[in-house]
């Protein structure tokens, strides 16, 4: 073929309701394999040269086929939904197509659709629809034709939806079953989802082959287990909650039933604890309520740890919290009776009706301010020491009790029976649980009346209760008398003497026992203090 009218289909003149030709691109109409096969050349020239390019043309021409796409000997379809019948042969030309059911031609119209592709489509379809359906295919070549059964089935309807919203607690068990009705010509599977999820359960097979080999664990999914239609989850935790779906799918139809299941449980842990403000002995604490689990918030328990104590210890419970901040949903509240000169993270516990809840992230850290010490010395006793001491002790403030730097003491002490007190004040000795006091030495094994009280840079703390102790004791000052040494036996002496006046000042002290001491011509006895 040449561009400026030149030849086509077989040397002849270009037969312009034929051949339509438009730049580059040749188009044959109404093609007709006596005419119109052959090669074709395609000359493109320009000042310079002449190239050919060249191709072949073979118009098909065949009789309808069905050996390749027949249609499906049987075809399923549920009453009142949709069916389509592909009818595809092999055919050139393209072949008409014409339906017939049961032998008698049917056209498109009414709940039928005949496609221009030759697609039957039939919705909505019922039982008067089933019978045998013939597509025949004809074209110049010849005809053909391919038959299918239709089967109109009652498609699946639930009997037995699960219940709209379940609420269980943590711990218990969910329960749910579906039920549908169907034709028995199908097979029917159950499908079971959790938020969309495809659940894997442990069915009685599973627990029989479990009991089988008994040292083996159980598996992840044996809280869940799955037998058909039913469902259970056993030993409830939040992550169960959510949307549960019940399918039920044939290879005609798939219908689906939902649950919403609600898991109550102790509240979630608060949020974004901070300290608002901190003084001696009290913080203002706020925080954000975490999920409430399905049950509303009955009071908080607030937790603490020190720089003494690093253990989580309640620092006040049954906290019932003032609202902060309407709008963010923040709480808050006073928490009293912390440690002075302290520092403190605090964590909030929220409670309702089933239990504690989970602790929220401890707060930044925020130091009590100084004050002076709020107890006094424990265990105050003393005695003691050599001659002219009263010696005095006490179990010093522990550090978390002290309140404040240089923590010092100061004794009080008076002979029993006095009114007047006298004091020493052991600023040099720091945190020391001892102090000695001097006395005449003529005061030896003598009752003293001492209380000890706490100092620190802020001011004094609360004095003990007084105590009753005992200067030092001095050497007894008379012997025994009188003393005889009798044979017991051949190895043994019998040994007696005369007790000695036990006043303060013979003995000035307390009389534990004596000493015997002996050599082969010399026996004395000693007694003291020891």
């Amino acid at each position: 073929m040449e561009e400026d009218g030149g030849t086509a289909g077989g040397g002849g003149r270009l037969n312009r309701d034929k051949y339509t030709v438009q730049d580059n691109l040749l188009k044959i109409n109404y093609l007709d394999p006596e005419e119109d096969n052959g090669m074709y050349q395609c000359k493109a020239t320009n000042q310079l040269k002449g190239v050919y390019s060249a191709a072949q043309l073979r118009v098909l021409s065949m009789k309808p086929s069905f050996k390749k796409r027949p249609l499906e000997s049987e075809i399923y379809s549920i009453a009142n939904g949709n069916t389509t019948i592909r009818c595809e042969p092999e055919a050139a030309p393209t072949p008409k197509i014409v339906w017939k059911k049961d032998g008698n031609v049917i056209g498109s119209g009414g709940h039928r659709k005949i496609y221009p592709t030759g697609t039957l489509h039939i919705a909505p379809t019922s039982r008067d629809d089933e019978g045998t359906y013939t597509c025949i295919a004809s074209n110049t070549q010849g005809m053909a034709e391919s038959k299918a059964r239709l089967i109109v089935l009652q498609e699946l309807r639930f009997i037995e939806q699960l219940p709209p919203k379940q609420i269980k607690q943590i711990g218990e068990m969910l329960f749910m079953r579906c039920d549908v009705t169907y034709d028995q010509l199908l097979d029917v599977a159950f499908v079971w989802t959790h938020n969309g999820q495809v659940l894997t359960g442990y069915d009685d097979e599973d627990e029989q082959r479990r009991h089988q080999q008994p040292t083996g664990p159980a598996p992840d999914g044996a809280r869940i287990r799955i037998h058909y239609n039913t469902l259970e989850v056993h030993n409830l935790t939040l992550v169960d909650g959510g949307e549960y779906e019940c399918i039920a799918k044939s290879s005609v139809n798939r219908i689906v039933s939902r649950a919403t299941v609600l898991i109550q449980g102790p509240p979630g842990a608060p949020g974004a604890v901070k300290v608002i403000e901190i003084k001696k002995t009290e913080a203002l604490l706020e925080w954000t309520n975490g999920n409430d689990n399905g049950r509303p918030i009955l009071y908080y328990n607030i937790l603490g740890r020190t720089d003494w104590n690093r253990t989580w210890t309640n620092v006040s419970t049954h906290v019932i919290a003032q609202e902060a901040d309407r709008y963010n949903g923040r709480r808050q509240a006073t928490v009293t009776n912390l440690t002075p000169w302290c520092g403190y993270e605090f964590a909030v516990v929220a409670v309702n009706d089933l239990g504690l809840g989970t602790p929220s992230l401890p707060s930044p850290r925020h130091s009590t301010m100084k004050d002076r010490p709020y107890i006094a010395p424990r265990n105050v006793g003393g005695g003691g020491g050599k001659i002219g001491d009263l010696t005095i002790t006490w179990d010093p403030l522990l550090p978390h009790e002290q309140n404040s730097i240089n923590v010092h003491y100061r004794v009080f002490y008076r002979l029993h029976g006095q009114r007047e007190w006298a004091s020493e004040e052991l600023q040099r000795q720091g945190n020391a649980g001892k102090a000695i006091i001097h006395v005449p030495t003529d005061k030896y094994f003598t009752r003293y009346e001492v209380k000890v009280q706490a100092v620190n840079d802020l001011g004094v703390g609360p004095i003990s209760e007084p105590v009753e102790i005992f200067s030092a004791e001095d050497m007894p000052q008379v012997a025994p008398q009188q003393t005889i040494a009798r044979s017991f036996n051949s190895t043994a002496l019998n040994v007696t003497w005369v007790p000695v006046s036990q006043t303060r000042e013979t003995i000035r002290g307390k009389l534990i026992g004596h000493r015997v001491s002996k050599s082969c011509t010399l026996l004395l006895v000693f007694f003291g203090t020891f």
